[in-house]
């Protein structure tokens, strides 16, 4: 094949798989040449290269081709470069006929916001593809066919499928609440509306449910189906959500990336903000916790928790929830969740039986059963150990391991079922503020996990999900190419017949009854001593031999633990499941024992978690180990999900389906980066390219011919049958040739076809439509003309009557008159009076505002206002408010003066003013004040006037008193002062005079002369009883202290005479006892003895008698006499 000069080729590529260059030398297949890309870079083919080349259409570089069918030249390598350069220009969304293709930007767009949205809410047609398109065909088509819709959004983890769940949720509650109306929720608990709540819902599902994967930071780790419904006019009348499969194991163990649903890292960083609640669930970092930290992943960026956290929590309000009975509780077992997982064992070695386990730190396990409203004791036992009797207690002891499992297994349980609870309860409150039991129609969303194979490892919830994945392709595979093709034999037409990769064998392979995998695996469940690898056995048994079944993995697919490993060759791929624990995840059972501890909890919410429930007779029933054969009412996992399955197909079938197809540009979840090999694959596995071929080779707009006829006859006058209809249309050259066919019952269409012939009936019908409006209009002239005289009438009527209401409505009935009355002269009379009118009336509202308020300003300008009006405006408001204008600036003129007055504290002008406001009534804090101040220099005065009668009266109490209170009323002044001076001196008086006194009644003459010296030194008066007292005191004792030393000095003298003298004249001076008067006596005793012994002596001399000298020497040696008398007794004797 020749390459000419200004042609484009596809040029192979490693990372692009594919470029379209232009020829710039011209070349043949296998020869060498020259090409340039699309950047104007030169590059050299060589002849190796040039073999693998193949010609390219060129419109394949315009990005603005947004239906891959519009393509003239449709293969991979065109596909494919149109997604890669609309994304790279920011180009997510673009169409293959009606589905979908949504390409993940990981990037914020601006292209969600409420501009956008209401573009496509005033005319989707003619926009580009969008999501919002999406969710506007279903929605218009719902009311328009009076069918429900369903929109699939499908696409591997990553693809983006939340995000566009949330945004077709968020359009049509918007849509739908323009049209018909916002729904207010029936209950009273603060709930909002339906709107609000499907709204607000999401939130909460995706904190529960969704998960840092590797793939994805926001993986929704179950399905669902939210179902809205309408009303007949369009508005929303209620909803509800089913969900599929929660990925339960993840609560346990994460793989490394990846983390744990999102709520419990959100109640983490949530109770930090929120002591109160920190301390009712008693949580700390997420590090502290085993189920948090074993992934090597806490926080995702971009995403910061607590402000989630907040945002579950209005949507818990939203929802109507209580936040102490439902709320609350829901939070404590998140909680007891994360310290289950903290419960630590350690061995209890025993020397005559197996080992066994205990707690090892009790503390968290008491956590747990505080938080769960359980016995902590029961909780211990029930985690160590097993009750395997059934008519008495036989308990079996678990090693750690085991206790490990009894933990998760409680763990997955409870989560289990509080994620089943939150469900059933948005579904309640939707429930709740339903406003119709019957719905018109409605639209089901469906967000559903992807299609998952990971390297390190797939299990049973990896087999279910991957099994709902076949399920959803073989739906789309029979929409778009199975019924497409029995659609177009059944009517006759001819359209060339697309292969397409039909995957029944893949769900027989997993479903058919008693060989599929999924029933194998639940009659494994019942076989006796069947464990995973005999199920692995019989599966490599019987299926052998089937083309999508591999019995086991290739060593180079190096597959981890390939022996226990089976594959299943998917429509997207073969992927590998370990059948390690298959059984025990398809039995889903939590032990009696635990179960039973649960629905005992003293708290009415967590016994209420877990509830016992009788299985359909259809159900596929579990085995109980050791029970004999007998099977157990509990359904296997497998058979729910498929159950499950069944019904949303069922849902499926039964609505006009619409689908959306989300892809994953590149592993790295980078912006602008574009992996072709990823993208390739998922158009290949998605089937996206052969929906390109059949909708370019077919007709995918068809209708019913009597609907045909009916649409479109409008557009062929007098034409009533098809052949006619379509001879009309062709001829007008709106049907074109190749662009639509008859069958035998149906017309069909291209899009481009049905588009055209649209626009050609909205044509037509808007031809009528001119005809019909000239026949109406002249009737509505005739009308007009006469509500116009009417009109006038009534408005000359208001003019007179001066009535606004009637000149309003009157007015506003001219605005049907030509240039809208305003050339008539009684219009202009009639608006003069209503802008006269107005200005009275808003004049009169400011007068009784402004009378109410007091407010002086607007008073005196409402005033001047009425004067200035021509005629100068009247009303008896006019005078009450000059009245008041006059007393308020007396009032003013009186606390003026009064606020001057009390700066000057001028008791007589205060008194003036304030008689003058008592006059006036007048009631304002000044008036208050200087009531106040009025008293105050009253009370002043009169204490000055007391302080001064008592300097007068020296009288020092009352001084002492009227000083004092000044002192308290902070007076001072010259009569303060001298009163104060005149105080401290009574005082020292006063002391002065007590100190004599009390020196006077002492006798101390010391002490008299210090107070006396005292006395004189402050100036006391010399007539002062005290000082008079002490100096005729000091006198006295003077005098006596004279006497006494002359009887001291007589006795000293042994005077006789002159100790009785001086004894005379201290008993004339009052004097006695004595101690100098004592002495005396004593002395003139001696002396009048020693005068006797001396006269004894001579006379015993004298006589001669030995009796008489020896009595008068005896005496006179008594007295220590001596002397010539005693010395002539001595002689004498001898």
């Amino acid at each position: 094949m020749a390459f000419e000069a200004g042609t484009y080729v596809w040029i192979p590529d490693a990372e692009e798989q594919a470029l379209p260059c232009e020829v710039l030398t011209p070349f043949r297949a296998g020869e060498a040449g020259k090409v340039r890309d699309e950047n104007g870079e030169d590059i050299d083919v060589t002849a190796e290269m040039s073999s693998k080349v193949v010609a390219c259409d060129p419109e394949v570089l315009d990005a603005k081709i947004d239906n891959l069918i519009a393509l003239n030249d449709l293969n991979e390598n065109a596909i494919l470069h149109n997604l890669r350069i609309r994304f790279k220009q920011d180009i997510i969304y673009t169409n293959v006929s009606s589905i979908c293709i949504s390409v993940n930007p990981f990037k914020l767009l601006p292209i969600y916001t409420p501009e956008i949205m209401d573009k496509y809410r005033e005319n989707s047609r003619d926009l580009p593809p969008h999501v919002f398109k999406i969710a506007d065909d279903s929605y218009r088509g719902m009311l328009a066919e009076r069918q429900d819709q369903a929109v699939v959004i499908s696409g591997e983890s990553g693809a983006g499928k939340s995000e566009a769940t949330k945004l077709m949720l968020q359009y049509i509650t918007d849509i739908a609440s323009r049209t018909g109306g916002t729904k207010q929720a029936a209950s009273d608990d603060g709930a909002g509306s339906l709107e609000q709540q499907i709204l607000q819902a999401n939130p909460i599902m995706e904190a529960f449910g969704n998960a840092k994967t590797v793939r994805n930071n926001n993986s929704s780790r179950f399905g669902k189906l939210i179902t809205i419904k309408f009303e007949s006019n369009g508005g929303i009348c209620g909803g509800s959500i089913i969900n599929y499969l929660l990925e339960k194991s993840r609560v346990v163990f994460q793989a490394q990336g990846e983390r744990n649903y999102h709520i419990f890292y959100q109640l983490c960083a949530g109770g930090k903000a929120d002591a109160a609640l920190q301390g009712a669930v008693q949580t700390t970092d997420p590090q502290d916790y085993k189920y948090l930290d074993q992934s090597g992943v806490i926080e995702i960026e971009g995403m910061n928790d607590e402000k989630e956290f907040n945002i579950v929590r209005r949507g818990f309000g939203t929802l109507g929830m209580h936040e102490e009975s439902e709320v609350l509780p829901v939070l404590q077992i998140v909680a007891a969740v994360l310290h289950l997982g903290n419960i630590q064992f350690e061995v209890v070695q025993k020397a005559m039986e197996e080992d066994s386990s205990a707690v090892s730190n009790p503390a968290e396990l008491d956590i747990c059963a505080a938080l769960l409203g359980i016995d902590s004791a029961e909780l211990n036992k029930n985690l160590t150990s097993k009750n395997i009797g059934t008519r008495s207690v036989i308990l079996v002891q678990y090693d750690v391991d085991k206790a490990k499992e009894a933990r998760d297994a409680l763990v997955k349980a409870v989560y289990g079922n509080l994620f089943q609870y939150i469900i059933d309860r948005i579904n309640r409150s939707l429930a709740e503020g339903s406003t119709s039991d019957n719905p018109a129609n409605i639209i089901g969303v469906l967000d559903i996990f992807g299609f998952e194979s990971f390297e390190t490892g797939n299990s049973f919830e990896q087999l279910c999900i991957n099994f709902c994945n076949e399920k959803l392709q073989f739906h789309f595979n029979e929409h778009i190419f199975r019924l497409e093709q029995e659609v177009y034999a059944a009517e006759g037409v001819d359209v060339p017949r697309t292969d397409f990769k039909d995957n029944q064998p893949t769900l027989d392979l997993l479903e058919a009854k008693g060989e599929g995998i999924f029933p194998m695996t639940d009659e494994e469940i019942n076989v006796p001593r069947g464990t995973d690898l005999t199920l692995l056995s019989k599966l490599q048994n019987k299926h052998g031999k089937h083309p999508q079944f591999s019995a086991r993995a290739p060593a180079k697919a190096k597959v981890p633990d390939g022996a226990n490993c089976f594959g299943v060759i998917h429509y997207a791929g073969v992927v590998y499941y370990n059948i390690t624990n298959f059984l025990e995840k398809n039995k889903d059972q939590l032990p009696d024992d635990l179960k039973n501890m649960v629905q005992k909890s003293s708290t009415e919410f967590v016994a209420n978690l877990i509830k016992d429930g009788e299985a359909p007779a259809e159900k596929t029933k579990v085995r109980s180990r050791g029970g004999g054969g007998k099977k157990s009412g509990s359904k296997t996992l497998g058979a729910q999900f498929k159950s499950s399955l069944n019904s949303l197909m069922t849902t499926l079938n039964a609505a006009s389906p619409q689908f959306v197809r989300c892809m994953k540009p590149n592993k790295s979840k980078i912006g602008g980066v574009f992996e072709a090999d990823m993208m390739i694959a998922q158009l290949r596995y998605s089937g996206l390219l052969e929906v390109c071929r059949i909708r370019k080779l077919g007709y995918p707009v068809r209708r019913d011919k009597t609907d045909y006829i009916r649409r479109y006859a409008v557009c062929c006058a007098g034409a009533t049958e098809l052949s006619a209809i379509n001879a009309s249309l062709s001829e007008q050259g709106i049907l074109k040739e190749g662009q639509w066919a008859e069958g035998s019952s149906k017309m069909f269409m291209k899009n481009k076809q049905a588009q055209e012939l649209e626009e050609a009936r909205e044509g037509a019908i808007a031809g009528v439509l001119i005809k019909m409006q000239a026949m109406v209009r002249g009737a509505v002239f005739k009308y007009r003309y006469r509500r116009c005289i009417k009109t006038m009438a009534d408005l000359k009527a208001a003019i007179v009557a001066r009535e606004e209401d009637k000149l309003v409505a009157s007015l506003d009935m001219f605005t049907e008159l030509p240039h809208g009355g305003k050339h008539l002269a009684v219009y202009a009379e009639g608006k003069a009076l209503l802008v006269r009118l107005t200005e009275e009336r808003q004049l009169v509202t400011l007068l009784e505002t402004s009378i109410s308020a007091r407010n002086k300003e607007s008073l005196k300008s409402a005033v001047a206002a009425a004067a200035a009006m021509d005629p100068p405006f009247q009303h008896e408001l006019l005078g009450t408010a000059t009245e008041l204008v006059a007393r308020i600036e007396k009032e003013e003129e009186v606390i003026a003066g009064l606020k001057k007055a009390m700066a000057a504290r001028d008791r007589g002008q205060l008194a003036e003013l304030l008689a003058q406001a008592t006059d006036m009534e007048l009631d304002a804090d000044e008036v208050r004040q200087g009531e106040a101040l009025k008293t105050r220099l009253e009370e002043e005065e009169e204490t000055i006037e007391n302080i001064k009668s008592a300097i007068a009266a020296r009288n020092i109490t009352n001084l002492a008193a009227f000083l004092s209170k000044a002192s308290e009323m902070g007076l001072s002044g010259p009569v303060f002062t001298e009163g104060t001076k005149l105080h401290a001196q009574l005082q020292a008086e006063q002391a002065a005079a007590k100190q004599l006194g009390e020196a006077v009644s002492q006798r101390d003459l010391d002490a008299i002369n210090a107070a006396i010296t005292k006395a004189e030194s402050i100036g006391l008066a010399a007539d002062t009883k005290e000082f008079v007292d002490a100096k005729a005191l000091k006198a006295t004792i003077e005098n006596e202290l004279a006497i006494l030393a002359k009887v001291a000095a007589a006795s000293a003298a042994r005077d006789m005479a002159a100790i009785d003298a001086a004894l005379a004249e201290a008993a004339g001076a009052g004097l006695s006892g004595m101690p100098e008067m004592d002495e005396a006596n004593h002395v003139k005793e001696a002396l009048a003895a020693e005068a006797t012994a001396i006269a004894a002596c001579v006379a015993a001399v004298a006589a001669g008698d030995m009796a008489s000298l020896s009595a008068a020497s005896a005496e006179a040696s008594k007295l220590g006499l001596a002397g010539p008398e005693v010395q002539a007794v001595k002689a004498a004797i001898g």
